[in-house]
């Protein structure tokens, strides 16, 4: 029988401590509501270097990822993913993830697997991304090469149909049946056929379907799958017209660093890639007239493509260094004169279509902020003739700023959101 003995000690901070992970010289526990952080490794033998507040109830569970980054649970039914930059660690988001409290977590690659007292097990990604192209059919990235499109089945168009959720006025001549997963497959596959036990007709029509019946009722099949990058897909973004979707995915040079942009109807590449960054690009973004590509990158870059003809392909027009670290997000303004982008240098740049034809932009406006910028979005014009634009932080809040078109330097905060208030639910 193989023996243990005790290497490194810690007190907990004075409270009971119900879970811990550890990674590499990292280990997390927790400590009553709150994250505890300990480098058994420190030289300096500081003991609990960081304590993380932002659960509302015990610990229960804690398991670090690949990335370096960490889960935490609650006995409220919370996750938290925290994640560390500058030797600092801070909370990306929190879920409200089960009704009662969690007991267990599993993690593999980037998928959490969560466990509560509510008799449920749920899987979570956290790169999952996805864009519908019609009321019927959207496009999905996860961790892995390929982008899957899928459609929905008859048996779901027919029931929200007949629940009064939604009429989609769809043909449902040409729809499968349902869907199913077969053994050791990947994909669910779809079913012209199904049995008659497996979807009982005389009552679905004018009730919600029962919980043993919804993973044939809700079970989308897949139709398509979009092969082309090397890595692991980190981005997606679909035009307006739903005409073109883009994709990128990881990279660590400029030879995978690429936006590679789709036709939706044969699914064959338009154009040639869209080259320029040298690292994972994080966001893609079409213009509201889809007469341009935006992207940003962790290569601290934005680069802005425009499209040739009605059918052609991108070509770069710009590209700025402006920013001092990553780039997560952009986001074009609803009127399409305008883009922002949002950085880990904790700023926001507001660009201004004004500059085309100039080789060096100026940013029409530079809004500091106290954290790390990871999201933008815009709303449209309002009834003042004032556009919003919120933007998310590293540590939880949401900001809410206002700005007019004739004055695109000047943007007024109206609304700030505290961590505390803003739960992102599944």
């Amino acid at each position: 029988m193989a023996s243990a003995s005790t290497a490194y000690t810690s007190a907990a901070v004075n409270r009971h401590s119900y879970a811990a992970s550890i990674c590499s010289s990292q280990v997390a526990f927790g400590s009553s509501t709150y994250v505890a952080l300990w480098d058994v490794e420190d030289p300096t033998d500081r003991g609990v270097y960081q304590t993380l507040p932002g659960h509302e109830g015990l610990i229960t569970a804690i398991r670090f990822l690949q990335d370096g980054s960490f889960i935490s649970a609650d006995d409220e039914g919370f996750l938290s993913h925290w994640t560390k930059s500058d030797d600092k660690w801070t909370r990306l988001n929190t879920i409200s993830a089960h009704k009662n409290a969690i007991s267990s977590l599993a993690v593999h690659q980037s998928c959490i697997v969560s466990g509560a007292s509510d008799s449920q097990v749920k899987v979570w990604n956290l790169t999952e991304d996805a864009v519908f192209l019609t009321p019927t059919r959207f496009i999905s990235i996860a961790d892995e090469k390929v982008a899957r499109v899928f459609e929905a089945p008859k048996e779901f168009v027919t029931s929200i149909a007949t629940l009064h959720v939604a009429d989609l006025a769809q043909d449902q001549s040409e729809r499968p049946r349902a869907a199913t997963v077969p053994p050791l497959g990947l994909s669910n596959k779809a079913t012209v056929e199904t049995a008659q036990e497996e979807l009982p007709k005389s009552e679905r029509s004018d009730r919600r379907p029962f919980e043993g019946e919804l993973a044939v009722a809700t079970l989308w099949p897949e139709i398509e799958k979009v092969f082309g990058h090397g890595y692991e897909s980190i981005a997606l973004a679909a035009s307006n017209n739903k005409q073109l979707v883009a994709t990128a995915c990881k990279a660590t040079s400029a030879d995978h660093a690429v936006v590679r942009v789709y036709d939706t109807t044969k699914w064959q590449i338009v154009g040639e890639p869209l080259t320029g960054h040298t690292l994972t690009i994080t966001k893609i973004a079409f213009s509201p007239d889809d007469k341009y590509i935006l992207s940003v990158s962790r290569d601290r870059t934005w680069r802005l493509f425009k499209r040739a003809a009605a059918e052609g392909g991108y070509h770069p027009i710009v590209a700025d260094k402006s920013h001092a670290r990553i780039i997560w997000d952009c986001d074009w303004a609803h009127e399409g004169d305008i883009f922002a982008t949002a950085s880990r240098d904790k700023s926001i740049k507001i660009w201004s279509l004004e500059n085309l034809g100039s080789q060096k932009w100026t940013a029409a406006a530079t809004i500091k902020l106290q954290e790390a910028a990871t999201a933008v979005a815009f709303s449209a014009e309002d009834s003042d003739a004032r556009r919003r634009m919120a933007v998310g932080l590293e540590n939880g809040e949401i900001l809410v700023f206002s700005g007019s078109r004739t004055n695109l330097a000047e943007w007024t905060e109206d609304l700030r959101l505290d961590a505390r208030y803003v739960q992102i639910s599944p």
